[in-house]
C-alpha cells in the first residue's frame, strides 16, 4: 500500500513539474526572457528539471534575458545532458566537433 502511495505521489509531482515548465516556456515564447530565465533557473535547481536546464543553456548561449555567457551555457547543457536530454547531448557533441575541426 505504501509503495502505491509513493508511486502516485511521484507521478503527480512529475505532472506538476511538466505543467510548470510549460507555463514558463510560454513566457519564454512571448519574449519575457528575463522572467523565464529566473523561473527556468528555479525549476532546474530546485526540481532537477532537465528541460529547464537546457533552456538556461540556450538562453545563456544566445543572450536571451541575460548577457551571453558561453561558460554558463555549457554548465547548463552539461547538467541537462546528465538527465539524458537529447538536445543537450547534441549541443555538447556539436561543440566538441567544432573544437576538433579548429585544431
Amino acid at each position: 500500500m505504501n509503495k502505491i502511495v509513493l508511486i502516485v505521489a511521484f507521478a503527480l509531482s512529475l505532472m506538476a513539474s511538466t505543467q510548470e515548465y510549460q507555463v514558463v516556456y510560454e513566457k519564454y515564447e512571448s519574449g519575457a526572457y528575463t522572467q523565464a530565465l529566473q523561473e527556468f533557473q528555479r525549476l532546474a535547481t530546485q526540481e532537477n528539471d532537465y528541460d529547464a536546464a537546457y533552456m538556461l543553456g540556450y538562453m545563456y548561449d544566445n543572450a536571451q534575458g541575460c548577457a551571453q555567457d558561453k561558460d554558463e551555457a555549457r554548465k547548463w547543457y552539461i547538467f541537462s545532458a546528465s538527465g539524458f536530454h537529447k538536445k543537450s547531448n547534441y549541443k555538447i557533441d556539436s561543440d566538441i566537433e567544432k573544437i576538433r575541426m579548429s585544431s
